[in-house]
């Protein structure tokens, strides 16, 4: 457990110092991921007598258990992944992505026979395996969200492997007999052992915080076929009361974190000149943008940022106004704001939202190369879908601005 805080505290200190000294746009990026889940239970079916093994929902297994030759130990075990990628931006909406995972996998079943074993009575029965899974995927980003589908190749599904009861401790065998003098409780006998070396995970996912670099993910990974089928035999005083045929499955749902890393080095950017200002008060009711006023969290329309049917360039009359923000940005230097880009409804609305995209970050990467810290900005592209003229289409190619905070 302790590790375990630790491995996350070392990765959100290891996120902040980099992400506080990275450029922003680069095509290739590195994002390690962390995430805890579920295992899935597979599919079981009794061939004899009315016993089962119930399946408990749980992601976690902590306490002292007790293997089939009566050794105890104390073990916190959780379902989690964690691994990094290699990104490659191929456009605005696509990455390709090539990396990593470690996989662990903790599944209970509590049997419906109850019964004692070494002294204590048995709650559950507890798996505990896990595996490398390298992965080649696409990642997709609409609108909002983004979606990732990956391709895994596993090449050694078998190498760890766990069983313990409630009370137990580890194993090292895929099967045994749990049973005691009486000759009460379980048998598990392996029928069947597929080499796993593919499977699938899909996810969806969304930016969690300003740097747009920090991912909150939600995917679902499995594979084509079990991981093995065994039969489970129940006993009484040794006697068989019931038998079943279960098939164990590597698949889960996860949560987590992913964040991004840039490579690209820090471009040499001019400083923008220091001027001796007055202190300024943030506790205003609102603020001045070239020679109008907003309020925090109103859109502004940049009028004078206009642009061409399918084009994202600036041209002198949109950098003029754009130095209307930068003077706003450098008057108040903890000021953040969000920039974002319209379109006009002609065409596909796929290809608009990316257009807007695409000019909302121009508008950023502009006053980035005066000096301003891409982090204090936020981008969206918006496409067609909040237009302010139905019948002047050209109105509607726009840029607003939104003052997000002051502090």
């Amino acid at each position: 457990m302790i590790k375990a805080k630790l491995l996350i505290l070392c990765f959100l200190t290891f996120q902040f110092v980099w992400v506080h000294g990275q450029s922003e746009n680069s095509r290739f990026s590195i994002s390690p991921h962390i995430g805890l889940g579920v295992l899935l239970p597979g599919s079981q079916k009794a061939t004899e007598g009315n016993e089962r093994m119930n399946y408990m929902w749980r992601f976690y297994n902590i306490g002292y258990t007790t293997n089939n030759q009566g050794q105890k130990s104390f073990n916190f075990k959780t379902t989690n992944r964690i691994g990094v990628n290699l990104n490659y931006r191929l456009s605005q909406s696509i990455d390709l992505s090539l990396g990593g995972t470690r996989i662990n996998y903790v599944s209970a079943y509590n049997p419906s026979l109850n019964f004692d074993f070494q002294g204590q009575h048995v709650q559950a029965f507890i798996d505990d395996f896990n595996y490398l899974s390298l992965n080649f995927g696409v990642k997709y980003r609409a609108y909002n969200l983004y979606y990732v589908f990956q391709g895994n190749f596993i090449p050694n599904v078998n190498g760890f492997y766990e069983r313990r009861t409630s009370k137990q401790a580890s194993n090292n065998v895929a099967s045994g007999e749990y049973t005691n003098e009486s000759g009460t409780g379980l048998k598990f006998n392996t029928l069947v052992s597929n080499d796993l070396k593919y499977g699938l995970y899909f996810g969806i996912g969304q930016e969690m915080f300003l740097d747009g670099n920090t991912e909150f993910e939600l995917g679902f990974s499995f594979a084509l076929q079990p991981l093995y089928t065994e039969e489970i035999g129940f006993y009484r005083g040794g006697s068989l009361i019931g038998r079943n045929r279960n098939n164990r499955l590597i698949n889960g749902i996860f949560v987590g974190i992913k964040q991004s890393f840039n490579f690209r080095k820090k471009e040499k950017r001019p400083k923008p000149i220091k001027k001796k200002e007055p202190k300024v008060k943030v506790n205003e009711d609102s603020f001045e943008i070239g020679e109008r006023e907003v309020r925090i969290g109103e859109d502004l329309v940049m009028d004078e940022i206009q642009f061409e049917q399918s084009s994202s360039e600036l041209d002198y009359f949109s950098q003029q106004s754009l130095n209307s923000i930068y003077a706003f940005l450098l008057r108040y230097p903890k000021s953040k704001i969000e920039i974002s880009g319209h379109t006009s409804s002609e065409g596909d609305r796929g290809a608009n939202i990316e257009l807007s995209e695409i000019r909302a970050e121009a508008c950023k990467d502009y006053l980035i190369s005066k000096g301003i810290n891409g982090r204090r900005i936020r981008t969206i592209g918006l496409g067609p879908d909040r237009p302010i003229s139905r019948k002047e289409e050209e109105l509607n190619r726009r840029v607003e601005v939104k003052i997000l905070s002051m502090e």
